[in-house]
């Protein structure tokens, strides 16, 4: 990945190299932007010195003039990387859910005929509605022949209402070849659309299974990515939370002791997953008798005998261990404990300060005698 800048592409040929490999052996995205919001306020200054205009005319200049310098920059860049043997070349549009749709096209037609073999569009704020994966996509993929494979198009969709997955099975649908997505759907703000949901959203709702994709293996794969980023998941996360196979409500625990699909839809199995019946104030009696019969020989063992009223004693008591957490501050403590961990995983501004200030203080003179 890298800026629409040649300096930038170099720096990619020199690692290439460096890694013993050709210019043809790397597919090497190229980033731009599209919205008009993007193209002043953020790219203004850097396309007016790119055509030797003057900073002064930054906010006076028209949205034409950066429409059409911005398709400069991002073409040049595409062909420099071509005539250094760049083959596979992935022209990002950020922001491109806030564009222009005829521009989004004609940016991506000038990169397609400049050497670009795959558009990539992304929803940069997560600001995307399946209504506008309808609006821009089906255009996109017609107009650039996406269908008859003359170009490849990849949804990279970000999470900050919700609906990542929903908008990216959406744009899959209307022909989007490439999916962009992340293990626990780590990225930036929300996140970018995860692959548990994505893939569970296709097989579950839609009825399209992906030939060996490893399901059961999702599971596995949350606590791996947990391990090595330290930001676990949170209990309520579909699919691949701690708790979305847990069940407390005596309501519901009545039920699933009935048949599991009464309350719960996806096979906890399917995902690695294990269902589990927790204890609290919102227990019923079921789920306790069925837990002391699964163990009925280990408690007969300490002389144990069960019985209605064992039951209603240990719902009783369960109940009263529930409240005592939250009164002893159980609760707060665990929710203030998570805050300050998740904090210390990254450099905040005060301990930047402190870094800063170590990094610049001057050695403390020795002095001999």
């Amino acid at each position: 990945m890298c800026r629409a800048v040649q300096g930038d592409i170099d720096v990619v040929l020199r690692v290439v190299k460096e890694a013993g490999c050709q210019p043809r052996d790397v597919s090497v995205l190229i980033l731009s932007t599209l919205s008009d919001l993007h193209l002043k306020y953020k790219l203004g200054r850097t396309l007016l010195k790119r055509e030797q205009r003057l900073e002064s005319e930054w906010l006076g200049t028209s949205l034409s003039f950066y429409r059409e310098a911005n398709i400069r920059m991002i073409c040049g860049a595409i062909d420099y990387a071509r005539t250094q043997g760049i083959e596979q070349i992935e022209f990002a549009a950020e922001d491109a859910s806030r564009s222009d749709l005829d521009y989004a096209i004609e940016w991506a037609n000038a990169c397609q005929l400049a050497g670009g073999t795959r558009f990539c569009f992304s929803d940069t704020c997560g600001v995307f509605t399946p209504e506008g994966v309808d609006h821009y996509f089906p255009a996109i993929v017609d107009t650039l022949g996406v269908r008859d494979g003359k170009l490849d198009l990849t949804a990279h969709f970000h999470n900050d209402f919700g609906l990542g997955a929903i908008n990216t099975v959406r744009a899959v649908m209307h022909g989007a070849t490439h999916p962009s997505l992340t293990a626990n759907g780590i990225g930036e703000r929300a996140g970018n659309t995860s692959l548990h949901q994505f893939v569970m959203v296709l097989k579950e709702l839609y009825g399209v299974t992906l030939p060996g994709f490893k399901y059961a293996r999702l599971q596995e794969l949350r606590n791996a990515v947990e391990r090595a980023s330290g930001i676990p998941i949170q209990p309520h996360e579909p699919i691949i939370g701690e708790g979305v196979f847990s069940h407390e409500s005596g309501l519901h625990t009545a039920a699933i002791l009935v048949h599991p699909a009464i309350y719960q839809f996806i096979h906890e199995q399917d995902v690695g997953g294990t269902q589990r019946f927790v204890f609290g104030k919102h227990s019923g009696g079921s789920a306790i008798e069925e837990v002391l019969k699964k163990h009925e020989r280990l408690l007969a063992a300490q002389g144990v005998v069960l019985s209605e009223d064992l039951v209603k004693q240990t719902l009783e008591r369960i109940k009263e261990l529930r409240e005592s957490k939250i009164e002893t501050g159980f609760s707060k403590r665990a929710v203030e404990d998570y805050y300050s961990n998740y904090q210390k995983l990254g450099i905040d501004e005060a301990a930047l300060i402190e870094l800063v200030l170590e990094i610049t203080k001057a050695p403390t003179p020795v002095t001999t005698d």
